[in-house]
């Protein structure tokens, strides 16, 4: 996807980051802390039912992936696409270090992997989030997500988790 700087919000005159798809062996290496960090944000046992391992893994298969939000060529926030089926993508792991909270960054790791689903003709992206994740599920509503009651996929392992789900134009 390449590198592609994008101004965060004014709050921090002059602040800039970069995100960029990872797909070489510098990404993945930023990678792997940040999705460490954002497993530690969680309850013991609660969406980690898979390694970190696992998930790189995953992320480095098309039509997969994962993006890395950088500032000053470090690592700041990430998030990964998995394909569920040939139609249907699957945000996870969206993370952006507290001191870059609600600064666009998250915005913009989103709207990259929602680019990605459209490119590969996903014809709706899911997810599924956890009740304390405020900041998160209001991003989701403004990238137009609804929550579901009735979700056909398999989310992480939490009882009290939110089910949603954006369904992209058919003619793009």
């Amino acid at each position: 996807m390449g590198t592609s700087n994008q101004s965060m919000s004014r709050k921090v005159p002059g602040f800039r980051y970069s995100i960029r798809r990872a797909a070489q062996r510098p990404d993945i290496v930023a990678l792997r802390p940040l999705l460490l960090a954002y497993i530690a944000t969680l309850a013991e046992g609660v969406c980690q039912d898979e390694t970190v391992e696992r998930s790189l893994e995953v992320y480095m298969h098309e039509p997969n992936a994962a993006w890395v939000a950088y500032h000053d060529r470090k690592g700041i926030g990430c998030v990964g696409l998995r394909f569920l089926d040939r139609g249907t993508a699957r945000i996870e792991r969206l993370y952006v270090q507290e001191a870059f909270c609600r600064s666009g960054v998250a915005r913009n790791l989103c709207r990259a992997a929602l680019r990605h689903a459209v490119r590969r003709d996903a014809r709706r992206v899911v997810l599924d989030t956890l009740p304390q994740m405020v900041a998160a599920r209001e991003l989701y509503r403004a990238l137009g997500f609804v929550e579901t009651t009735n979700p056909d996929w398999e989310g992480c392992a939490a009882d009290e988790r939110i089910y949603m789900a954006l369904h992209l134009p058919e003619e793009r």
